[in-house]
């Protein structure tokens, strides 16, 4: 039998009865975990359910009996909780034990209860109280009217300003005995009357508010203060014809406004408040009484009894079940430890048979392989089982033959080895000669050149080789050039920062890159290097840089040279440009004051001789006449080539006053319509700004009346403390801007090289049959300014 099928059949053995025990244990604690979650999951919920909606109950007679003493809402929250949550909690009670129907019949008799609570005592009680505290807000809401005593002021105002009317009849005026129809007494007794309808409509308005009877309003709407306009009305008739009329008829409509007044503001509103107080007659003793009935006491003492059965039931039979599962629990202990103590002596006795058949030849086998260990192949192993400890033992001894054979293999392999390790020495001597003459022809050419060869650490700066001509280049000879910070050291001082920080961050980047920068020489040059550099980068970084070192020196001085040229040339241009404004200035002022008044007198000389001689002879007179329009349109060519060439306009009123004249002149002269856009003030700018603008529009405003064939265009000026800004648009024919001639106008290009001397830009945007648009920018303060 086999090593595999003897420890098999041990742990097989082992096994079942490992098994058997695992299934008698496991029955048992289902059939335990069964009553314990029984009793978990069922009794100990289902009793603290009926605990809770015990608690409920109580809360709702908490609510309730809190709201009927308080008559505060803020009690039936607990009320009106309880209620919300009973329903359902009572529900899902009832499906805990719907497996004990008498204990579901005892909890639809405690929910017909707190129904029968609800509907019999608590509903009627919280109904009631709600009625008294309605009545409580009416009655407060009458005394707040009440308080504000605006019916009291009413009426005394009114009381005085009827005895004032009173008392003037009661004086002794002869001048008003003498205005008297009827006599004073009657004016008197009409007051009076008057005075005891507002008595007697208080009286009865206070009687209603003290009983809430409606009999006592009948004096209030009695017939003799329903005929107050009556009486008021009869009052002015009598007072109509006294002296003093106007001022009693005054104090009459006064009267009259303040017995109204007193009722709109006074009485009706207080009545309305008494009213409501009358819709709510009930008190607190009618709430007493519905208590001292004792329906709802009686109802809560029978749902507490329910509720203290159905518990005690619950937790009687959950005392049965718990003792049934501590019978089920103690039954399957002592059967586990049964099968648990064969289990472990079967065991023991398999484990420890099938442990000495193995470990026995596994020793000797062990033996034997030491003295292999040190070198020692001549032991073989006797075979004496079948199993795989036999097995094993043959293959040792294959192995210890393998191993004499193999050493007999390895001698002759090593020979072969020191045969080969001759021949490849001898191949590397000769490749170390070929690459030592490659090498040599590298580094020919590169001392060949004028760049200068390198390579430095990519952390330090420090140089690990140059080329000779690093000497040629400032004078140190390259062993000097592999200093620590030799690099960093002889940069220009200007220059060291940003060629540090550009080649650190070039090469973080591990890219190639180039730069120029500036080095001091052994004896104090300056020179423009243009370095090229190359990254190596070692496991993601970068390590080393090689580069050529260029001397760029002579090409920057020839740089600096034509930069100077190009500032001479701007300088000049700026003041041949001037010197033409200059010369165009004087030669308008010319034409101007010389040529204008010349041509003036002309045609004034021209006028007196046509008044003179037209007498004489009419064909004559009728040339003199075509003669004087000559002259003054002559006159009037002059003054315009006169503000074509400098218009005086710009110097007087400014730039934004001129242009406007200018584009008037325009639109006179060519028929073009022509909107000019520009601001109503602005800040001073550089004359020179404002005369190239002028220059710009007077430009485009040519070129529209000869080249565009537009009906209309735009001038929109714009200017700020910074910039002016013009744009000039035409609705004419347009052009394609990729055709355009190579060579502009002399016109346009004059310009737009004035617009760069001062900074500004020109721009140009046309599309055929979509007319032209000009756009010129110049900065408002120019460096003349």
């Amino acid at each position: 039998m086999t090593i595999g099928r003897k420890m098999g059949l041990g742990y097989g053995v082992l096994l079942a009865l490992v098994a058997m025990l695992a299934v008698v244990v496991l029955f048992n604690l289902a059939n335990m975990h069964r009553q314990f979650s029984f009793v978990i999951q069922h009794d100990a919920p289902v009793i603290a359910n009926a605990r809770h909606l015990s608690k409920l109950v109580v809360d709702m007679e908490t609510g309730q009996r809190g709201f009927v003493i308080t008559g505060k809402d803020e009690f039936l929250e607990p009320y009106e909780n309880a209620v919300a949550a009973f329903s359902g909690l009572l529900n899902e009670e009832k499906i805990l034990v719907g497996d004990n129907p008498a204990q579901v019949r005892l909890l639809e008799e405690i929910e017909a209860s707190v129904q029968e609570w609800k509907e019999k005592a608590a509903g009627p009680e919280i109904a009631m109280r709600r009625r008294i505290g309605e009545a409580s807000v009416d009655a407060y809401r009458l005394q707040e009217i009440l308080s504000q005593g605006v019916g009291k002021r009413l009426m005394d105002r009114f009381m005085a300003l009827a005895h004032e009317i009173e008392s003037a009849f009661r004086v002794d005026d002869e001048t008003f005995l003498a205005d008297s129809k009827q006599g004073d007494w009657e004016v008197a007794f009409a007051v009076e009357i008057i005075e005891k309808c507002m008595a007697d409509r208080e009286d009865g308005q206070r009687g209603f508010l003290i009983t809430g009877r409606e009999e006592f309003l009948d004096k209030y709407h009695s017939g003799e203060g329903k005929r107050l306009p009556e009486h008021f009305a009869r009052l002015r008739s009598l007072v109509s014809d006294r002296s003093r009329a106007n001022e009693l008829s005054g104090k009459i409509d006064q009267l009259e406004k303040l017995a109204d007044e007193w009722s709109q503001r006074a009485a009706e509103p207080e009545i309305a408040a008494r009213r409501l107080m009358n819709k709510h007659p009930e008190s607190l003793k009618d709430v007493a009484s519905l208590l001292e009935i004792g329906t709802g006491k009686r109802v809560l003492d029978r749902i507490r009894e329910d509720f203290r059965k159905f518990i005690e039931e619950e937790e009687r039979l959950t005392a049965k079940r718990f003792a049934s599962a501590s019978q089920a629990s103690r039954r399957t202990t002592n059967t586990t430890i049964l099968l648990a103590f064969v289990s472990v002596i079967f065991g023991g006795f398999m484990a420890t048979q099938i442990t000495l058949g193995i470990t026995k030849p596994v020793r000797r086998l062990a033996s034997a392989l030491r003295k292999v260990s040190h070198g020692d192949l001549s032991q073989e192993i006797e075979i004496t089982s079948k199993d795989e400890i036999g097995e094993l033992s043959r293959s040792y001894n294959r192995m210890v033959s393998d191993l004499k054979r193999l050493e007999e293999n390895r001698k002759q392999g090593e020979q072969a080895l020191r045969l080969a390790h001759d021949e490849l020495e001898s191949r590397v001597r000769e490749r170390t000669a070929e690459l030592t003459q490659s090498e040599l022809r590298h580094r020919v050419l590169l001392e060949s050149t004028d760049a200068v060869p390198w390579e430095a650490d990519c952390t330090t700066w420090q140089f690990t080789y140059v080329g000779p001509q690093a000497t040629k280049l400032l004078g140190y000879p390259p062993q000097q050039w592999l200093d620590i910070d030799f690099w960093t050291s002889h940069i220009h001082p200007e220059d060291r920062e940003f060629a540090l920080d550009y080649c650190l961050r070039s090469a973080k980047s591990k890219a190639d890159f180039d730069f120029e920068y500036r080095m001091i020489t052994a004896d104090g040059r300056t020179v423009w290097i243009h370095d090229i550099v190359n990254v190596q980068s070692e496991a993601g970084e970068p390590k080393t840089l090689h580069g050529f070192m260029i001397d760029i020196t002579q090409g920057k001085h020839a740089q600096e040279e034509l930069r100077r040229n190009r500032d001479d040339l701007r300088v000049l241009a700026r003041r041949l440009i001037s010197a033409h404004e200059d010369e165009r200035r004087r030669l308008a002022r010319e034409l101007h004051d010389d040529m204008s008044q010349r041509l003036a007198s002309v045609a004034i000389d021209s006028s007196m001789l046509e008044s003179e001689i037209r007498p004489v002879t009419e064909s004559g007179a009728d040339k003199l006449a075509k003669l004087s329009d000559r002259i003054r349109g002559l006159s009037a060519d002059v003054h315009q080539v006169s503000r074509q060439l400098h218009p005086s306009i710009l110097d007087e009123l400014g730039l934004v006053k001129a242009m406007q004249a200018e584009c008037d002149a325009f639109q006179r002269r060519s028929g073009i319509a022509l909107r000019f856009e520009g601001p109503s003030e602005y800040n001073s700018v550089a004359k020179s700004a404002e005369l190239a603008m002028y220059r710009i529009m007077q430009e485009c405003l040519r070129n529209i009346e000869k080249h565009s064939r537009a009906v209309s265009a735009c001038v929109t000026l714009h200017l700020n403390e910074a910039e002016i800004s013009l744009k000039v648009a035409d609705t004419g024919t347009g052009f394609d801007p990729t055709q355009q001639r190579e060579e502009p106008g002399l016109g346009m290009a004059s310009l737009k090289e004035r617009a760069g001397l001062l900074g500004g830009t020109i721009s140009i945007q046309s599309e055929i049959g979509r007319g032209t648009t000009v756009t010129a920018r110049l900065p408002a303060k120019t460096s003349e300014s």
